[in-house]
């Protein structure tokens, strides 16, 4: 009788950590694409923004008034 019970333990201790696995891989997976959906987002910022990276600033941008001469 108790090695049955002790199997029967071990299923349900199994399939709880299989329960707790498996939630934990589905917060893993969340997180993933969120950080995808993020990292898109920023590249369409930039990519709308002047459409490319110069080292002049635009016109309507802070430091066209600096003064780099030295």
């Amino acid at each position: 009788m108790s090695n049955a019970g002790a199997i029967s333990g071990a299923d349900v201790g199994s399939a709880v950590s299989m329960a707790v696995a498996k939630q934990s891989l589905d917060a893993m997976e969340q997180q993933g694409a969120a950080a995808v959906s993020l990292i898109k987002a920023a590249g369409d910022v930039g990519a709308t923004a002047r459409g490319a990276v110069s080292p002049v600033p635009g016109a309507g941008e802070t430091g066209r008034g600096l003064d780099v001469s030295a």
